[in-house]
This record gives structure tokens, sequence and C-alpha cells, in this order.
């Protein structure tokens, strides 16, 4: 008999054994208690084939800020990858993998910038004109403020947003 969640939705792989550990993580993560990570690890030491377990994990590790989290959603994805079984886990699947070649995409921006070859601050500094005024060209890069004569807003450094003018 397939193990089904509370919304009746059948989880592939699943047993009763692996489902109350994973039914844990979930309410751990929903109520920001215990540790979900431990107890989705239980579910997948139970049941090494249920699919909603490593994408639960992976959904959990792709969402982390440190760079070693996107390895270990990688290997939950490629772990899950073969297992769905339904359309529901199909999708899960493949937006984890999504999710994932987001954050490949946004590392190596990241990197870019890091080394000066960010092509929108390359742009920015061809499109925007250059201070045209003594008292703009004294004024601290990050201070930059709305002319009257220009007809577009002056970017200023991406921390502080795009200043208003002042009406």
């Amino acid at each position: 008999m397939a193990v089904k969640d509370a919304f009746g939705l059948t989880l592939s792989g699943a047993t009763e054994a692996g489902f109350t550990p994973y039914s844990q993580a979930v309410r751990e993560l929903q109520c920001f208690i215990g540790d979900p990570v431990a107890s989705i690890d239980r579910a997948i030491a139970t049941d090494p084939g249920f699919v909603m377990a490593h994408v639960f994990k992976g959904y959990l590790f792709g969402l982390a800020t440190e760079r070693e989290a996107t390895a270990v959603a990688k290997a939950c994805h490629e772990t899950a990858l073969p297992l769905a079984a339904t359309a529901r886990e199909q999708a899960h699947v493949a937006a984890l993998g999504h999710l994932l070649g987001h954050e490949a995409r946004h590392q190596r921006r990241a990197a870019a910038r890091r080394e000066g070859h960010d092509e929108a601050d390359r742009l920015r500094r061809v499109v925007l004109p250059e201070r045209n005024t003594r008292e703009q060209r004294e004024q601290p890069e990050n201070d930059r403020k709305w002319s009257s004569h220009q007809n577009w807003y002056l970017l200023s450094p991406p921390s502080t947003g795009i200043t208003a003018p002042v009406m």
C-alpha cells in the first residue's frame, strides 16, 4: 500500500517507518524547531528510495547560503532524478534542478564581480554621463543625487538603490 501525506498525495518509495521522520522534518521546518536535517537524514536512511525526502533535503541545502551546501543539494537532486515516479515528484525534482542552476549562475556572476568583470557595472559606466558640474565631480560616488537638467536617474552603488528626484 502506498504511503500518502496529509493532503492525500502519494509518496513514492516511502514506508510508514520513513514517513514518520519525514513528516517530523517538515513540521520542524515549519515551526523552526528541532533539527529538520537530522530528521530528514533518518527518513533517507530508512527509505533510500523516498523521492520527496531527497527533494526536501535538496531544498534545505539549495536555499542555504553556504557554498558547501550546494554540493549536498546537487547530490540530492541527482539521487532523486531517476526515482521520481509521479508528475508532482518530477516537478519538484525539476524545480530543485532549476534552483541549483540559478545558484550556479549567481555564483558565476558573484565571481565575475569580484574580479571586476561585471557587465552591468561596465554598462553603467558607459551609459551614464560624466558628472558635468564641479559640485557633481566633487561629490562622493555613493552620494549621487538627481540633477534637474538630466532626464534620467543616476544610479547609486548597488547597495543603496536608486536615488529619487527631489521635488
